[in-house]
């Protein structure tokens, strides 16, 4: 068993300050189910210095757990300093409301030894969860596996690195909030680096009301627009089309998005779980989505500012 490496969990808590409904446990509990040997996992759990209620609560609920207390506590940095906190040989991150499967780290494992760099995991909602099958969709059904066989990018609440590689090539310290795991898998595949996508590597996302949900997809529109000023390299794709064109780029944006969709749903139907009957109403559902993401990203291309001062992004 000391030949297996060893695997150091990273988890922010940040979601624990802003969702009071979220058990910490879960997450933990999951780990604690997985099938590799407990003895080669380690777990970080990163808390903002003002929260010395978690601090007491972790301490003496989960004791076999390490903590690393922070100052600057947004989603994307509590990540980054656990990383720099680990010991292990592979880097594993879940958010704090997400449970993986068993086997969530022999997949991972594997699919390192066997030469990926970074690996994504396969983030759903729970079954039967109100409009769950819709919005895992549009939040998580993005990650695929290409034709080349790499993936198109990975979630932060769900993925795997050879740990010297995101120990070196980490998240962008201006992304406070989402798009810095879009960012740092194109600069990962731009470098020559291996990305994969790994179905086996299934946790289950706690799932929000739809209000929560559609201002994730608000969120994406902003992203759209703050990850191409902020990518320099123009490793996006749509980096290019939104500095060439702005809001006619907006516009292909908008229709490269919506023909991806109708791509997804007849092309990653399995993995999705979409039956043939429901296809109509992903097909119906598809254009007011995008078209809520394309007002956001035209929102912040005219007023950079708005959604920074109404929601911190």
């Amino acid at each position: 068993m000391s030949n297996d490496p060893l695997v150091s969990f990273v988890i922010e808590t940040v979601n624990e300050s802003t969702e009071p409904d979220i058990d910490l446990g879960r997450v933990l509990g999951g780990i604690g189910r997985q099938t590799w040997p407990r003895e080669r996992i380690e777990i970080v759990i990163v808390i903002d210095e003002r929260n010395s209620a978690m601090l007491d609560r972790i301490q003496r609920d989960f004791p076999a757990v390490r903590t690393l207390v922070v100052r600057d506590s947004n989603y994307f940095s509590m990540k980054r300093e656990g990383t720099y906190a680990t010991t292990g040989d592979i880097i594993a991150l879940l958010d704090s409301d997400c449970d993986p499967c068993p086997t969530w780290v022999e997949r991972a494992v594997a699919r390192i030894q066997g030469g990926a760099d970074a690996v994504a995991g396969k983030t759903r909602y729970p079954s039967g969860a109100r409009y769950g099958a819709t919005f895992s969709f549009f939040n998580f059904g993005y990650i695929q596996r290409q034709r080349d066989g790499q993936a198109t990018g990975f979630l932060p609440n769900n993925a795997a690195f050879r740990a010297s590689v995101l120990r070196e090539h980490n998240f962008d310290p201006r992304i406070r909030r989402g798009g810095a795991g879009h960012l740092l898998g194109n600069q990962l595949k731009s470098l020559g680096f291996r990305v994969e996508y790994e179905p086996g590597m299934l946790a289950i996302h706690n799932m929000y009301g739809v209000g929560e949900e559609l201002q994730m997809r608000v969120k994406a529109g902003f992203d759209a627009i703050n990850l191409a000023r902020i990518d320099a390299d123009s490793v996006i794709d749509e980096t290019r089309v939104l500095k060439q064109q702005t809001v006619l780029g907006l516009f292909r944006v908008f229709v490269r998005r919506l023909l991806f969709d109708v791509r997804t749903v007849f092309t990653n139907r399995a993995d999705l779980d979409i039956a043939w009957w429901q296809i109509p109403w992903f097909l119906a559902v598809a254009p007011l989505i995008r078209m809520v993401e394309f007002f956001s990203a035209l929102i912040t291309l005219l007023w950079p500012n708005y959604f920074k001062n109404k929601y911190g992004w």
